[in-house]
């Protein structure tokens, strides 16, 4: 249900959420409020402007397939935290699409990371910790590899451009 928001975004935020899954959790059921954000992707600061703050955020879409037969697929994510953007790497401005190839066991979790495109060395060391910790709710099937993209952004506050 609801509570706030734009009344034009709130039959489509209630539908997308009822196709959300959960794992159960201990003393289940339990009621939580969460917020969905809208917007467009950060947009990068104009010429001459230094950036107000760094964001982190993936281009993934679940689910995600192999195509490889046997294989698992990865139906949704259970606990996938993003990883900090380190105030060294915020600092000198350094930015960009960090490509991380996964590999994923049966029971979700992620056993492998490798940096396929890296953007800093801090920020790589930052993100394969986190992603290291991540785990999936995964179909049956042998372990697998994917894929993946967390985009590292300086961005501004642009409210009042155009």
């Amino acid at each position: 249900k609801a509570i706030s928001g734009p009344s034009e975004l709130v039959g489509a935020s209630e539908m997308a959420a009822k196709q959300w899954q959960f794992e159960p959790p201990q003393g289940a059921p339990i009621t939580t409020t969460l917020e969905m954000s809208y917007g467009f992707s950060p947009a990068p600061c104009p010429p001459g402007k230094k950036a107000d703050h760094g964001t982190v955020y993936y281009s993934e879409k679940l689910p995600m397939k192999t195509g490889h037969p046997g294989e698992l697929q990865i139906v949704s994510d259970i606990d996938t935290p993003m990883p900090h953007y380190p105030e060294e790497a915020r600092d000198a401005g350094k930015e960009g699409d960090l490509d991380l190839f996964l590999t994923v066991a049966s029971n979700g979790e992620v056993i492998g990371v490798r940096v396929i495109n890296s953007v800093d060395p801090v920020i790589d060391d930052a993100a394969v910790a986190i992603v290291r910790t991540w785990k999936f709710k995964v179909t049956h099937g042998e372990a697998a590899g994917f894929p993946y993209k967390i985009l590292f952004r300086m961005t501004c506050d642009s409210f009042d451009e155009k």
